[in-house]
């Protein structure tokens, strides 16, 4: 975060007194705005839409009411407040290409899983449509098309985007795009928009219909808590691998030592319940570990001689002998190898091993979305709980987590979490202000530090908006059919909460969705970004940075303003899943 004016923090020739009380005005107000874009987000836009414009329904300017679209009452009465993508979206997934694109592109899947609708024989009409729910149901790629493609846009200008995208993306596009572009023929795009033919237009319809049916999430849940033995506690859920743990921690890490690793890493293991039940994520994007080869090659750790070897002219060179205490690290934290001498850690509890620990090296770039997503694929975990390398859990963490996702009881009407995090906290004990990054900083206290604490508080109560550095938890079941982490460089948690939050206010059902907020003892976050920028410029920053993504600019120029430099390249422009659907289609075509 580049730092040119001092307007707080250490050198800073504000008093202490005045600096406080505008850390307090600030952050107040910094409140207010985040209630502002809440409303507007969760409430106020989606109501705007609603089902009679939404999405390719209505691409031929004749709006399909919801009399029209849905003449069964009850299903008017179970279909959502307004419009809820199924998925997340990055930025650069939603202004790729527009909604009838995307329809096409949906089309055109489906009959690569040999769907045809409407079908040609009326008779099988039923029997597709349940195919249809249950592949948009199953398939991620098909999912997020569909959810694309339906998403609410302006239809005054629809035709004017259409033939502008039509005549010059082909030419402006990237190798990968002009790959995906050349699915769809243009002309079809536009004869499509203008034509009466009811029957391209049924899916968009029958999407709308089963809009509730989609939207409803994998069966998940948590028994066995009543007995307060975790060794008896078991998962079950919709889940094509078979779950080892009960939860698994993904903590993204860049240029951490292995001084801050080991820290964490016996904070969360001291802290837990029942360590054994948990498997361990290090996702190193720092390059760290570019040397080490595979992990699991136990051999380069049991030989001295490998151990002492220094590997030099590589771009990760780690100095002062940092890439062999990662290794120890890797060694020491291993399920088989935790010494007796360990068993003691702040306490006369005797610690357990993780059940499983892993340091996996990512080099895929794309910044902190595609890196927690690319842990979340290697989990084993019932559920995923996403947690900053500065952050530390409270005592107990696992065992509540594990309670915000306990079985309940669905006729009584109960609120039951799709997602949940703790509250927010900075850690300003002597430990805590001794880990700052400057070392002239030791015990600076940040003034205006509890204002930080106390409004993000009440953002996270009011408005269901937790940051990724309040350890939020997601069943992998449930963080894999909505998409995960959107495929962006910032901002990525924000989305994803963004879509929970909004699922929780507007979807229809029986129980009720909520993000829950865990009560109690909050995650305590380092204060080093207060200590070395001050309260007043990270509190303006991270503000300024909320308004201008939520003003439309895009996450690669939210990272380079914000770091001073691009984000880290990828080798292709597109998202993973249209990666695989370009291979998909490809493959469909060689063999026909």
């Amino acid at each position: 975060m580049p730092h040119k004016v001092k307007i707080g923090g250490p050198g800073s020739k504000l008093p202490t007194a005045v600096e406080s009380f505008l850390a307090w005005s600030l952050c107040l107000s910094c409140l207010a705005v985040s209630g502002y874009h809440y409303v507007m987000s969760t409430y106020v836009i989606p109501f705007l839409f609603k089902w009679r414009s939404h999405g390719t329904a209505s691409v031929k300017n004749v709006s399909l009411s919801r009399s029209k679209l849905m003449d069964d009452s009850e299903k008017v009465r179970q279909q959502p407040k307004a419009w809820v993508p199924l998925t997340t979206h990055s930025r650069d997934e939603v202004d790729r290409l527009s909604p009838l694109e995307r329809y096409e592109q949906l089309k055109t899947m489906l009959n690569y899983h040999r769907i045809e609708y409407p079908p040609k024989n009326q008779e099988n009409t039923s029997r597709v449509e349940s195919e249809i729910i249950r592949l948009l149901r199953e398939d991620s790629i098909c999912r997020r098309l569909a959810s694309l493609s339906m998403r609410p846009f302006d239809t005054s200008d629809t035709k004017r985007k259409v033939a502008n995208q039509s005549s010059s993306k082909l030419s402006q596009a990237s190798f990968s795009q002009r790959t995906i572009l050349s699915m769809q023929s243009s002309s079809s795009l536009m004869d499509h928009s203008a034509s009466d033919d009811d029957e391209y237009f049924e899916l968009a319809e029958f999407l709308t219909k089963n809009w509730t049916e989609l939207l409803r999430l994998p069966v998940f849940e948590i028994v066995g808590l009543e007995n307060k033995q975790v060794s008896n506690i078991i998962a079950r859920g919709d889940s094509d691998v078979t779950d080892s743990y009960l939860i698994s921690v993904i903590i993204p890490s860049y240029q951490e030592s292995s001084e801050t690793l080991k820290k964490q890493l016996w904070k969360l293991m001291s802290r837990a319940v029942n360590p054994t039940k948990i498997e361990v994520i290090i996702v190193d994007a720092g390059g760290r570990l570019k040397q080490m080869g595979s992990l699991e090659e136990n051999d380069s750790f049991t030989s001295e001689k490998n151990n002492e070897e220094k590997k030099e002219g590589t771009d990760h060179e780690v100095q002062d002998g940092e890439l062999e205490n990662v290794k120890r690290v890797f060694r020491e934290f291993q399920p088989e190898r935790i010494r007796r001498k360990y068993s003691v850690i702040e306490s006369d509890v005797p610690i357990l091993p993780f059940g499983n620990f892993e340091i996996l090296d990512y080099s895929e770039g794309g910044g902190r979305g595609p890196c927690l997503n690319y842990g979340a694929s290697a989990a084993r975990g019932s559920i995923l709980t996403f947690c900053h390398m500065d952050t530390t859990l409270p005592a107990f963490w696992d065992e509540k987590v594990l309670a915000c996702f306990k079985n309940k009881d669905s006729s009584n009407n109960q609120v039951v979490a799709n997602s949940c995090a703790f509250a927010f906290g900075i850690d300003t004990s002597k430990e805590g202000l001794e880990s700052s990054f400057d070392p002239s900083a030791k015990t600076y206290f940040p003034p205006g530090i509890h204002a930080v604490e106390t409004t993000a508080n009440i953002r996270t109560q009011l408005y269901s908006l937790p940051y990724g550095d309040q350890a939020i938890s997601i069943p992998r079941a449930i963080f894999k059919f909505l998409g995960g982490f959107p495929d962006q460089c910032l901002m990525e948690d924000y989305e994803l909460v963004t879509l929970l939050r909004k699922r929780a206010a507007l979807v229809q059902g029986k129980p009720k969705e909520s993000l829950q907020i865990i009560p109690g003892i909050p995650a305590l976050c380092s204060p080093r970004r207060w200590q070395k920028f001050g309260v007043l410029y990270v509190t303006y920053m991270n503000s300024k940075f909320v308004n201008l993504y939520s003003g439309g600019l895009s996450p690669d120029e939210l990272y380079t303003l914000y770091y001073g430099q691009p984000p880290p390249k990828r080798e292709k422009t597109c998202a993973p899943w249209e990666a695989k659907m370009e291979q998909l289609l490809k493959s469909k075509r060689k063999n026909d």
